[in-house]
């Protein structure tokens, strides 16, 4: 998106939208996504990713232990 211009500002250059140049229908690209989301890649974006499921985890057990005890759980 930043690195198209006409997508960044549409409103501003007009209300068209630029067609996408994609070679392949709707299962093949379905394929992909699902094939590229179990790809794991360490980068800037999911380390704090990573780090907040943690957080999240670590959140809801203390609320289950809070919650029900630790004779009920």
């Amino acid at each position: 998106m930043w690195k198209t211009p006409k997508t960044l500002l549409w409103p501003l250059l007009g209300l068209q939208f630029p067609k996408n140049q994609v070679d392949f229908n709707g299962i093949e690209y379905l394929t992909r996504l699902f094939e590229n989301s179990f790809t794991f890649h360490l980068s800037r974006s999911s380390t704090p990713e990573i780090l907040g499921i943690g957080i999240i985890v670590i959140l809801a057990l203390h609320w289950l232990i809070k919650e029900f005890g630790q004779n009920k759980f």
